[in-house]
């Protein structure tokens, strides 16, 4: 087994060529064969076409060495690395997929470390490649996350899915390519040879018409060529017809080779067999950097950063699962489709793939579709994250996520708002769904939620918490990891050097719903029309959805629950006190009014729990203000940012508003801070 290598190896092809002999040695013509041996040396070596007797040492396919190549031009050597197994024919290629260009936010939401590259391993044949007929086996890690990596089976998934559908074509698309290239090649090849061999012929003396006449006839060979305008300067007379248009590439061909065997015979030319059609190495190098440099590319490194994150959807109607072209080879393509697939990987299943259905816009974090198979395979093939871990690090926002399910569950409108309905696979018998979205069982779920045990019971036992709670009720861990899973908002808990203090709660969260794609929209309208901040006030057991579905322009649908007295669209306020109404805090004191009846505890308490988000929004013409009330139509240039829960009849000051100049400023810094 070789050790793992970095890409960049001189790699060499000795050939000896047999030197050509000549009946007549005049001194011009000899000066004129060093084309003709340069040419022949280089024919050796040939991208295109495997020679096994050329060869005999090499086990590498040749468009594997060709990939390889191209890939380091264009992304530096830093792009791939590969481990040979010689003696299984077998090789590993790892590449390197930087992701950078991720906001931190969405790096944390999504759970990868935005630091090191996104390795995707590729096992493959070293001699057969993509000729083979086995698909390559797929492994996608960061070296440096090893836990719950969900962010990397879902990669995996999508390559294998990928790759499950085009192998097969894939070496007929390259050679396709390769075989168109390789005849523009030789037609821009030939055409410049011909150009400088007419013009050393006429230095010889020839006639222009007849020089051409016989590099026609001699099929480019400038030896031939000249051989043929002393011997048979009949042949290449301007009476001459050597029209290819007219002749055909067949009778030319043809007349090439009469004329030759012809020429043969008479002992003046002997000349070595070679491949005109062959490609070499050095050809193919000095075409294609000569494209790149013909298209405005950039140098080989250059273009690691270049990602938009707008949805490719959107972009020139493309869509993302359609994979780049193959024309810089298989390795190429798979890494450029990978880093195309990144930036909306929150859009599609975890499993299978499929563009998800969103009630307005796409949600940030990647989870699975409802469909059976799909839920069934997230959650028996252990693609889930684990609930003791999560809860073993994020246990405030975990304790959050329960309640506001439980609160769903129970409340009055729960045919409404408890949506998505779970769907949970059988502990006991793996094969049936728990908990069915097509027959709502609520009761049943409430009893599970009723038996989960308070947060602070269960931190502290990561080795043995799925134990406990099997023993205790079997259905009760597996509903914990779908309330997680389930979850498509990043929320995190705000520690206390953070926290907003007009704010008047320990409970303070980042709460971030928008996926790259609409934030980048977001800011594009920001940039235009500047941003603010305002409340938006809904009551907590709205929440188990929001997180999952988004704040959506509920106004003339079933979800409407206070009207639309100033037109449809999102309702916010920069007035604390008229949120406060829609929370469902009417009466409620903040604890400056009134000793806190809060017990300082990390976690909440009954059911006596409401909440409050802070939003920014983009100011400008779509912005609707009506006094205290602004409605925004268009759910793109709306973003939650911060989330505050308040328990036991404590609410936030009243008199807070968003516009003033402190808390404006306060929520800024708080907004650059994170």
């Amino acid at each position: 087994m070789e050790s793992m290598q970095n890409l960049h190896v001189e790699r060499s092809v000795s050939c000896d060529s047999e030197v050509s002999v000549y009946a007549d040695a005049m001194p011009d013509i000899r000066a004129a064969s060093d084309i003709e041996s340069d040419e022949c040396v280089e024919e050796d070596d040939d991208y295109y076409q495997s020679d096994s007797s050329d060869h005999k040492e090499e086990t590498m396919h040749h468009l594997l060495h060709r990939d390889l190549d191209i890939l380091t031009f264009l992304y530096g050597d830093n792009s791939v690395q590969y481990r040979r197994f010689a003696a299984l024919d077998e090789i590993d290629v790892d590449l390197h997929i930087p992701i950078r260009f991720l906001d931190s936010i969405f790096a944390d939401a999504w759970k990868v470390n935005k630091s090191e590259p996104l390795i995707v391993r590729l096992h493959l044949s070293s001699g057969s490649y993509i000729e083979s007929s086995r698909i390559p086996a797929i492994a996608v890690f960061q070296p440096l996350n090893t836990k719950n990596f969900g962010f990397g089976c879902q990669i995996q998934k999508i390559i294998e899915k990928y790759l499950t559908q085009h192998w097969a074509q894939l070496y007929h698309e390259y050679e396709n390519h390769c075989e168109k290239l390789s005849a523009q090649m030789e037609v821009e090849d030939m055409s410049s040879k011909c150009a400088t061999s007419v013009a050393k012929l006429i230095d010889m003396g020839f006639e222009k018409t007849r020089a051409e006449n016989a590099l026609n006839i001699a099929g480019g060979h400038i030896i031939e060529a000249s051989n043929l305008l002393l011997e048979h300067p009949d042949k290449c007379g301007p009476d001459v017809n050597l029209d290819k248009s007219a002749m055909g590439a067949e009778d030319t061909q043809l007349k090439h080779s009469n004329v030759t065997r012809d020429l043969n015979k008479s002992g003046l030319v002997k000349r070595q067999s070679s491949h005109p059609g062959g490609i070499t190495k050095e050809k193919f190098w000095s075409y294609f950097k000569r494209t790149m440099s013909h298209v405005g590319s950039k140098s080989p490194s250059k273009s690691m950063e270049d990602l938009n994150l707008m949805p490719l959807q959107t972009k020139d109607g493309c869509d993302v699962q359609i994979a780049p072209s193959i024309a810089d080879g298989f390795l190429v393509q798979l890494f450029r489709y990978v880093r195309q697939r990144i930036p909306t990987v929150n859009e599609y299943c975890v499993i299978c793939d499929e563009r998800h259905i969103f009630h307005s816009s796409a949600m940030l974090k990647p989870t699975v579709c409802q469909r059976e198979l799909c839920v069934f395979a997230f959650q028996t093939l252990g693609v889930m994250a684990n609930a003791a871990e999560d809860i073993a690090t994020d246990a405030e926002v975990i304790d959050l996520l329960i309640h506001m399910t439980r609160l769903a569950c129970k409340s009055s409108r729960r045919e409404l708002i408890f949506d998505p309905f779970p769907t949970v696979v059988d502990p006991c018998n793996p094969s049936e769904l728990l908990f069915n979205p097509k027959e709502k069982n609520f009761n049943a779920v409430q009893k599970v939620i009723d038996s989960i045990p308070a947060m602070d019971k269960m931190i502290g036992k990561s080795a043995s918490l799925k134990r406990d709670m099997d023993a205790t009720n079997p259905f009760m861990y597996p509903f914990v990891q779908w309330i997680i899973t389930s979850n498509r908002s990043h929320i995190v808990k705000l520690p206390q050097e953070k926290q907003l203090p007009f704010m008047k709660t320990q409970h303070q969260f980042l709460l971030i719903s928008s996926p790259p794609a609409k934030e980048m929209v977001f800011h594009e309208a920001k940039k235009q029309y500047n941003s603010t901040f305002a409340f938006h006030g809904s009551a907590i057991e709205n929440w188990h959805s929001i997180i999952r579905q988004g704040l959506i322009n509920a106004s003339g649908t079933k979800f409407q629950v206070n009207g639309a007295a100033y037109g449809q669209g999102i309702y916010l306020s920069p007035n604390a006190s008229t949120s406060m109404g829609y929370s469902q805090m009417v009466g409620y004191s903040n604890p400056k009014d009134k000793k806190s009846k809060t017990d300082g505890s990390r976690f909440l308490s009954g059911d006596n729990i409401r909440c409050i988000a802070i939003c920014e929004v983009v100011l400008g013409k779509n912005l609707k203000k009506n006094q205290s009330i602004w409605v925004m139509p268009n759910p793109d240039y709306v973003c939650t940012r911060f989330f505050f829960v308040y328990e036991n009849g404590t609410a936030p000051d009243s008199s807070v508003v968003t516009t003033d100049l402190k808390i404006l400023e306060q929520l800024r810094q708080a907004c650059n801070a994170i």
